[in-house]
């Protein structure tokens, strides 16, 4: 008589139960944050730009159009484009296919998954309601149907290099090497938002909703679907 290896039905009802109250609670987190950018965005449109702040933050725009060099619109170019849509969705891609094979397991290429996934439908889900015009400047980019509330640039840096951080937190022994990975993902998400700013691309208000949005949301994530802990071995090593 053969042994089955099969896992009993009541383990994967389980599982697919698990798998429902994650889906469910990070889609009732986006509807929140939908919600709250949604209501920010439409405060900002109707009310912030007639006020003292709201032409402060068109300022800024204006200063960084005035004081544009070759040099500043080639490293701003190549910065922004660590956020790109192409970029994002093809590291994205290759980092979760990398963690899937080095680890054999799926939570940890999903986390990364559902850190893009998430913000950019978040990021379109507001944009299609917020309607903000993009900055009086001559633009340095094409600029793209979306609104200009919030910056999908900046909330994509975010949660791209954030989630990235985060998995090598996890997967990664060298204390040295998860260091420096927060540094990048700590600073590639403000020189995303300063080059947005310098490329014309944005208002102030925008690129930091942006950013808070990416926060938020990575947040939500690590409480909904937490990843383990740093390898023993890791917080002994520097």
């Amino acid at each position: 008589m053969s042994m089955s290896t099969a896992r009993p039905p009541a383990a994967r009802g389980g599982r697919f139960a698990e798998v429902g109250r994650v889906v469910g609670l990070l889609l009732a987190g986006a509807i929140v944050l939908w919600a709250l950018f949604v209501g920010l965005g439409e405060l900002i449109v109707h009310f912030w730009v007639h006020s003292r702040f709201g032409r402060a933050d068109g300022s800024v725009d204006r200063y960084f159009a005035g004081h544009r060099s070759g040099t500043g619109n080639t490293v701003t170019l190549v910065v922004v484009y660590f956020a790109d849509t192409i970029t994002v969705a093809v590291l994205t891609a290759v980092v979760a296919v990398g963690v899937f094979l080095a680890v054999r397991r799926l939570r940890e290429p999903l986390f990364l998954v559902a850190a893009v996934a998430g913000e950019v439908l978040t990021f379109l889900a507001v944009t299609s309601i917020v309607d903000r015009h993009r900055p009086a400047v001559v633009r340095l980019d094409a600029s793209p149907p979306t609104s200009s509330f919030p910056s999908g640039h900046t909330a994509a840096a975010v949660c791209v290099y954030g989630g990235i951080a985060l998995l090598c937190g996890v997967l990664i022994r060298r204390r040295n090497v998860r260091r420096l990975m927060w540094v990048v993902a700590g600073a590639l998400p403000v020189l995303v938002a300063v080059g947005r700013l310098y490329r014309g691309m944005h208002f102030p208000t925008d690129v930091l909703a942006g950013g808070v949005l990416g926060v938020l949301w990575l947040t939500w994530l690590m409480k909904v679907y937490p990843l383990g802990k740093a390898p023993a071995r890791a917080r002994t090593r520097a």
